[in-house]
C-alpha cells in the first residue's frame, strides 16, 4: 500500500516537474530566431506533452527503485 502510494507521488512529482522544465526548454528553443508561429506552437507543444511523460516515467521509476524491499 504505502509502496503503491509512493509511486503514485514519485509520477505526480515527476509530471509536474516535466512540464515545468519540457515548456521551459521549448520557450528557449523556440524563441531562437527564423521560426515561424507553426514550429513556435510545435515546439511548446511538444515540449509541455513530452516533458510530463519522461519526468512521470522517470519519478515512477525512482520511486520504485527507492522503495525496492
Amino acid at each position: 500500500m504505502q509502496r503503491g502510494l509512493a509511486i503514485i507521488g514519485g509520477i505526480a512529482v515527476g509530471v509536474l516537474l516535466g512540464f515545468a522544465v519540457g515548456l521551459t526548454l521549448g520557450r528557449l528553443v523556440a524563441d531562437s530566431p527564423g521560426m515561424d508561429e507553426a514550429e513556435y506552437m510545435g515546439v511548446i507543444f511538444l515540449g509541455s506533452f513530452g516533458g510530463p511523460l519522461v519526468g512521470a516515467a522517470i519519478g515512477g521509476t525512482v520511486a520504485a527503485r527507492l522503495t525496492r524491499r
